[in-house]
């Protein structure tokens, strides 16, 4: 049995439209499924594990953007039932990082016959920090405030629906950029410390893209059981613009304020309190702390 986590709101309303087709494919298919739907944010980590609960179906597919992945996620990561339920994903949303990272297709009825069609699996890594996890990159600063005030945008339906939701997270960062304050971070990777000054923000990837196509860690894979971190730091507002455009084609490593590390256990102190983005999606974090969990949930390819 597969069961589907829709999100109906996703891309604008895109999601549902999505949902209809794809069920009218499952029913001329006889395919047995079970679905559920989302209602508000957040609310997939219970439509998740009620469906793991009453169904135990062996795929649980999300159907949306990557809030829709970091929902169903975390619903089968707090279910307990690690690489017994196998994760499948079918994009309607705006920015589909995750799809980009692990090369799934990003139109759905293509994606749709990967989930019925492949017998490929792939385990592959999550990132854990407090008693959440994410797939694709947790982010603290800039990029955490950038996806705060973009996720509260009525600009970022609007441009979802003209397809153009990518463009939401420039205009946030004009918005956020000149009333962001820098921090002074003590970053442990694997007990060595290192002391960073004037960091804007610091983001740990388990997948090369975020922020909706930013290759903002080039060197990400998703089974080789270490995160790579990218620190921007030292650099003014103006040298920040002009770095900002070469992050969506992976040319802003040879800058001098990008630093790149990795390692499996990511701890950062910052001198004030960083917002904080999993997957896109804001949290709230008690401790900086960031453990790779390897090979921990098995997804379809």
């Amino acid at each position: 049995m597969i069961g589907f986590v829709v999100n109906p709101v996703s891309g604008n309303g895109r999601g549902l439209k999505v949902w209809h087709e794809i069920k009218n494919i499952l029913n001329e298919k006889d395919i047995n499924y079970v679905e559920s739907f989302t209602n508000r944010a957040g609310s997939g980590v219970a439509c998740t594990m009620d469906l793991i609960k009453k169904y135990e179906p062996n795929i649980i597919v999300a159907v949306g953007g990557d809030g829709t992945v970091h929902e169903v996620i975390n619903g089968i990561y707090q279910a307990e039932i690690k690489n017994k339920v196998h994760f499948g994903f079918i994009p309607s949303g705006s920015g589909n990082d995750y799809a980009r990272g692990v090369k799934l297709p990003r139109h759905h009825l293509k994606a749709l016959e990967v989930i019925l069609n492949s017998t490929q699996r792939k385990s592959i890594d999550l990132l854990k920090i407090d008693n959440k996890v994410a797939v694709c990159s947790i982010g603290a600063g800039l990029d955490g405030k950038i996806a705060q005030i973009t996720n509260e945008a009525k600009y970022k339906k609007w441009l979802n629906g003209l397809r153009l939701g990518g463009l939401a997270y420039v205009i946030s960062l004009f918005r956020v950029l000149f009333s962001f304050r820098t921090s002074d971070i003590a970053l442990t990777i694997d007990g060595e410390v290192k002391q960073l000054k004037n960091v804007w923000f610091i983001a740990v990837s388990n997948l090369p893209y975020y922020g909706g196509g930013m290759i903002i860690n080039p060197n990400a894979n998703e089974n080789d059981e270490k995160a790579e971190v990218c620190i921007v730091s030292n650099i003014n507002r103006l040298q920040l613009l002009t770095l900002f455009p070469l992050v969506y084609l992976g040319k802003h490593a040879k800058h001098k304020a990008v630093s790149f590390f990795a390692g499996e256990n990511i701890e950062y102190e910052p001198n004030h309190y960083l917002t904080t983005q999993a997957d896109g999606e804001t949290i709230i974090v008690n401790k900086y702390k960031i453990e790779v969990l390897p090979q921990h949930i098995t997804v379809v390819k």
